[in-house]
């Protein structure tokens, strides 16, 4: 195929009247490829066939039959263009076709034929660029998703390695083999726990992005201690303070939920400050035929002001020595996303956050 700056305009003329094809063949033949038809039929009959950047309709009578034809062009070819050529000008049926076409292009006949080229580029340059947009757009998305089966499968793939070097270090740990004076063996650990954790989010990421929602009963007590067990480990001095009220059935999905909660307990409880004797995380539910709003609040370090916009963008983190990899707010802010839920936050430095999420009730509002 050429290269559309090489290429004829390819043109179907659909003229009952004869009153514009002569003007075409004497002075644009040149620069256009020329189809004439002079039925419905026929047009349909070229399209089929042939690639048309534009569709000249000569109008010159009015019926309902002849928008519905048109208007047929339209739904059945998308990317093809529009000249409207009005042989019998009036408002009333200028408003009966515009209103059923894509018009691209209107002109009323007779029309000296430099114009008529004019309205048939300017056609064909709105062909051009829709092409150039939705094969830009193609390749984009094939890039991406190209992208994301690479990252998915890469960190999938990462993690079984991963559970293996921790497995050995739990049995020389065990075994006490090993002699290791300058605590290497801890320092191992410690890294590849860290990059097994970076390694989850990032297939948390991907789930959260490319899964379908799919709703799903939940019991919001049972799913909120379940999220604290998961999570209870990072600091064992924390309290745990939990009321759920939940007199209705709650649909959302339970996968992003998780995601969401045990990304923002989890911060709860890994940013506690250290000299604070009474470190508590408090959590409140109240779930209604609307909504579920939850609150998640602590007593630890907070996030001073001009922090607080910043903290859901990838790779951000408050301070140089936080303990996380500045994804997992992204990834909460991508989940709500999905979910159509919002999020709130308040902090204080030195007194602690609150995160005050609201999640659609998918069993009652669609």
């Amino acid at each position: 195929m050429q290269p559309f700056h090489l290429q004829k305009i390819c043109v179907l003329l659909l003229d009952e009247t004869e009153l514009v094809r002569p003007v075409m063949e004497e002075h644009l033949q040149h620069i256009i490829q020329l189809d004439w038809v002079s039925s419905h039929a026929q047009a349909v009959s070229i399209l089929e066939k042939k690639v048309v950047h534009v569709i000249v309709y000569v109008c010159n009578t009015y019926d309902a039959n002849g928008a519905m034809a048109v208007h047929a062009y339209s739904s059945g070819y998308p990317n093809v263009k529009f000249l409207l050529i009005d042989a019998k000008p009036s408002i009333a049926s200028f408003q009966t076709y515009v209103n059923k076409l894509r018009i691209t292009q209107y002109l009323v006949w007779p029309a000296d034929e430099t114009i008529l080229l004019e309205c048939i580029e300017k056609c064909f340059d709105a062909y051009r660029t829709e092409a150039d947009i939705k094969k830009q757009l193609t390749s984009f998305q094939r890039s991406t998703e190209e992208l994301n089966r690479f990252v998915y499968s890469t960190s999938h793939d990462l993690r079984g390695p991963i559970a293996s070097v921790l497995a050995i270090l739990n049995l020389i740990n065990l075994d006490k083999s090993v002699t290791d004076p300058n605590n290497y063996m801890a320092l191992i650990d410690s890294c590849v726990r860290k990059m097994d954790v970076y390694v989850q989010k990032i297939v948390e990421y991907y789930k959260s992005v490319r899964v379908k929602e799919e709703p799903e009963p939940i019991d919001l007590q049972v799913f909120i201690e379940d999220c604290i067990n998961h999570v209870r480990f990072q600091n064992t001095n924390v309290t745990f303070h939990v009321h759920v009220q939940q007199k209705t059935v709650f649909k959302a999905d339970a996968f992003r939920l998780s995601v969401i909660i045990n990304n923002l307990v989890s911060n709860a409880v890994k940013y506690q400050r250290p000299e604070e004797p009474d470190q508590f995380v408090k959590i409140q539910v109240e779930a209604t035929e609307e909504e579920a709003k939850i609150s998640i609040s602590d007593n630890g370090i907070g996030i001073i002001d001009e922090n607080i916009n910043k903290i859901f963008d990838m790779f951000f983190r408050g301070q140089v020595a936080a303990k996380g990899m500045g994804i997992g707010l992204y990834i909460v802010k991508e989940a709500l996303q999905k979910m159509s839920g919002e999020i709130e936050v308040k902090s204080l430095p030195n007194l602690g956050s609150q995160f005050t999420l609201s999640i659609p009730n998918r069993a009652f509002v669609d």
